[in-house]
């Protein structure tokens, strides 16, 4: 057994190794954008400030940059009480960049003189190094014609992706003629859109998107907003279309591609949606995901992997009543009658819920309590009066429930508090969020489902000495002692001077009858930790209580 560890171990540490080799400085930053700042007289001008930062982000991002979502900005300025729109001082705009986890901040600024139509554009960018904060490219200066706006944002780009050594593949001339296809009326109708409500939005950058013609593809911010205006309309099918030609998988904007998995479950294209999904689950630890990749696959019959995603679901957010509900019908669909009462009855008990009811009260049939279901079918008539319908299996729709928005509030939260990470944060959270959410369930001796949490987390990352410890102790406790005894051998293996997992082995070989390699165990804790109780206590016990 220790033999295959060994091995495990080793092919671990080099896919490490390889993996570190393979990137480069660049890969582990998050840039963040900013809106520029209109330096002009004139305040018609303002609409080319959130324009630009939009722009110039998805050239950033064609050009090989991580950069922060639209979704994770304005997220950021309402948890720093900062309105949408206002230009910020430099001190405040490091706050924003340090909130959502980014290293590097690009701001702008901007002048318009002449008269109209012959309008003369002075555009600045300055890059800054957020943990130094300090400048550390600019200002750069490019100076033309308005209607060269666009030309002027990607020279600028392209310096400043120069300076900073970004691997791009294409030339300057490739890459600049990129956006030179998209007119000034094109960008003036998109960057005037974000200031007005959702219908007129959408109606505006169909007309900014028809105008950019064949360069749409390299108008990148109008068909996302586009995509999201029509998102937020419920309008699924039209925001899949334009998502889609995003090239979402090559970019790291996370929001977009959870948006498309909605659409595609939405369309009922549930195998591109399970992908989506389990993609972003890889990544992300958040309940939205968990439950919205588990509500496609209890659609697709699959209620054992949706059972397991729906408790890491909950692990990470018991309060939701919504992943209580999906709880409960998955529960019912499966036949498991009591556990879906008790999930559904959380759900009852927070808010009148009519087809939480409707379900319950088939729950309650099926286990013979009669009067109960009764009264929980009559509540439930109150809200759905064609329930009766739903006892032919044809017209019984599902009930299943996406969250269509992800906890966007609670990635950056994170991203602030490991910006200094060095590249591993995303990992470094996950597996810090999944272990959080299992040790909560140990401690409330939910050990079943602490046991599909851990094991979900060792499938991605088995080195992980505390995840093995907590699953040997969660096996340990429902007497599964072989079990207990592989998962604390493989703590002690990925850690070897862990003293609660050698501790661990010998009250289980201990419960085993196992002396002598309880003894073995007791001596490498007590060789680490003289003074450990636990180890003191088992030792004790293997000495009849005579120490």
């Amino acid at each position: 057994m220790r033999g295959w560890f060994l091995l495990l171990r080793w092919v671990f540490l080099a896919l490490v190794f390889c993996f570190s080799l393979s990137g480069t400085a660049h890969a582990a930053e998050r840039w963040l954008v900013l809106p520029f700042e209109n330096q002009s007289d004139d305040p018609r001008y303002h609409w080319l400030g959130e324009g630009m930062a939009r722009m110039v982000s998805h050239m950033l991002s064609f050009g090989g940059v991580e950069v922060v979502p639209i979704e994770e900005r304005e997220a950021a300025y309402r948890l720093l009480s900062f309105p949408e729109g206002i230009i910020l001082s430099r001190a405040s705009s490091l706050r924003v960049a340090q909130r959502v986890g980014a290293s590097m901040l690009l701001i702008g600024t901007y002048e318009v003189t002449g008269t109209e139509s012959e309008e003369q554009l002075i555009l600045s960018m300055r890059l800054i190094d957020v943990r130094a904060g300090m400048v550390i490219y600019g200002p750069t200066e490019a100076r033309g014609p308005l209607a060269d706006v666009i030309e002027l944002q990607v020279l600028s780009v392209w310096d400043i992706l120069l300076h900073q050594r970004v691997p791009v593949t294409l030339s300057r001339n490739e890459f600049t003629s990129r956006f030179r296809r998209v007119s000034v009326t094109a960008f003036e109708l998109f960057a005037k859109s974000l200031f007005v409500d959702l219908p007129e939005r959408v109606k505006m950058l169909k007309r900014a998107v028809a105008l950019a013609g064949r360069a749409e593809a390299d108008f990148g911010p109008a068909v996302y907003e586009l995509a999201r205006g029509f998102y937020h309309l419920g309008e699924y099918g039209a925001a899949a279309d334009w998502l889609s030609r995003l090239h979402l998988d090559r970019s790291g904007d996370w929001v977009a591609r959870f948006y498309l998995g909605v659409c595609s479950y939405y369309r009922n294209d549930l195998s591109l949606a399970a992908r989506r999904f389990s993609a972003l689950a890889e990544r992300f630890p958040l309940e939205s995901i968990f439950n919205d990749l588990a509500i496609v696959q209890m659609k697709q019959r699959h209620l054992g992997e949706a059972r397991k995603n729906l408790v890491v679901a909950l692990s990470l957010n018991d309060g939701d009543v919504d992943i209580w509900f999906n709880y409960g019908y998955l529960s019912w669909l499966s036949g498991a009658d009591e556990e879906a009462v008790s999930a559904l009855e959380k759900v009852t008990a927070r808010r009148m819920d009519p087809e939480a009811l409707y379900v319950l009260s088939r729950c309650l049939a099926r286990l013979g309590r009669k009067k109960e279901a009764e009264r929980a079918l009559s509540a439930a008539k109150e809200r759905l009066p064609d329930v009766d319908s739903w006892r032919v299996p044809e017209k019984m729709p599902f009930l299943g429930r996406m969250i269509k928005e992800p906890e966007v509030v609670k990635a950056i939260e994170w991203a602030g508090a490991h910006s200094s990470d060095e590249g591993r944060g995303r990992t470094s959270w996950w597996v810090q969020a999944l272990f959080a959410a299992a040790d909560r369930l140990v401690d409330k001796r939910q050990y079943d489902r602490a046991l599909i949490v851990l094991t979900r987390l060792l499938e991605r990352e088995p080195g992980v000495a505390r995840a093995h410890y907590l699953r040997g102790v969660a096996h340990e406790r429902l007497k599964s002692y072989p079990s207990a005894v592989t998962d604390y051998q493989a703590a002690t293996f990925w850690d070897p001077n862990l003293v609660a997992g050698y501790v661990g082995l010998a009250r289980v070989y201990l419960a085993l009858g196992k002396k002598g390699k309880a003894w073995e165990s007791v001596k490498r804790a007590l060789a680490l930790d003289p003074e450990n109780e636990g180890a003191l206590a088992v030792d004790r016990a293997l000495r009849g209580g005579t120490r």
